[in-house]
């Protein structure tokens, strides 16, 4: 991966280095996918489904920061450390807002998310 890095940072600079990182990392969990696949004779597809909310909410931050957060000047104007701290802030949201959508639609399942649901609702209620 190092190789493909270097190349795409000194290409395209710092969006290369990102997405370089996001391509190596998905061709690294697929190696792992087909690795787990053939020893455990399960489907390839039967991990990615179970992290489906994960991959969901990581699709949608990435849409933020690739399609609508270029459109927000505001942000670019900030000192860094703000800039950071609004980007971190919105990214989580986002992520947040995918994941627990789906979550939503799927019925509300029983598992961490439901968990940590109770746990914020019960905390937000007393107050």
């Amino acid at each position: 991966r190092m190789p493909m890095f270097i190349w795409a940072s000194a290409t395209y600079g710092m969006m290369g280095a990102v997405l370089s990182t996001a391509g190596g990392g998905i061709l690294h969990m697929l190696l792992n996918l087909s690795l787990f696949s053939r020893i455990s004779g399960r489907p390839f597809y039967e991990l990615i489904w179970r992290v489906r909310r994960s991959f969901i909410g990581v699709a949608v931050m990435a849409a933020y920061f690739f399609c609508l957060r270029p459109m927000l000047p505001a942000i670019d104007a900030l000192p860094l450390f703000p800039r950071f701290i609004t980007d971190v802030l919105l990214g989580a949201g986002f992520y947040s807002a995918g994941l627990l959508g789906v979550w939503f639609a799927e019925g509300r399942p029983a598992g961490v998310e439901a968990t940590l649901w109770r746990q914020i609702s019960s905390r937000l209620l007393k107050r």
